[in-house]
């Protein structure tokens, strides 16, 4: 997935924050593989996929409290998951901040 957005494939270069300085993106002298436009669509359809998959994650109708109830050792939202057991599925809800809290 790294690869599909590393902008070295259409001819740019990185520069990372260095002290004062920002990052920026440069043009390299290398040729670019890609064209600049099947770059922009790739990054486009893979926001796309990253944006529904999480609308659809968090509009679970057995999960309906999820983004809703706060944990009582962080303060952070709880999230909710399925589980399987002998008796099928059970849904309970768990901190997103990993103390431990359900």
């Amino acid at each position: 997935m790294n690869m599909l957005r590393n902008f070295l494939y259409v001819g740019r270069i990185v520069v990372p924050e260095w002290k004062k300085e920002l990052l920026e993106i440069v043009d390299g002298l290398h040729s670019r593989i890609v064209s600049e436009e099947i770059f922009e669509k790739v990054a486009s359809i893979l926001s796309d996929k990253k944006r529904k998959s999480l609308i659809t994650n968090l509009n679970d109708e057995m999960l309906p409290l999820r983004q809703q109830l706060l944990c009582s050792k962080c303060d952070k939202k709880f999230t909710g998951a399925p589980s399987k057991g002998n008796g099928g599925k059970f849904y309970y809800y768990h901190c997103r901040n990993r103390c431990n809290g359900s």
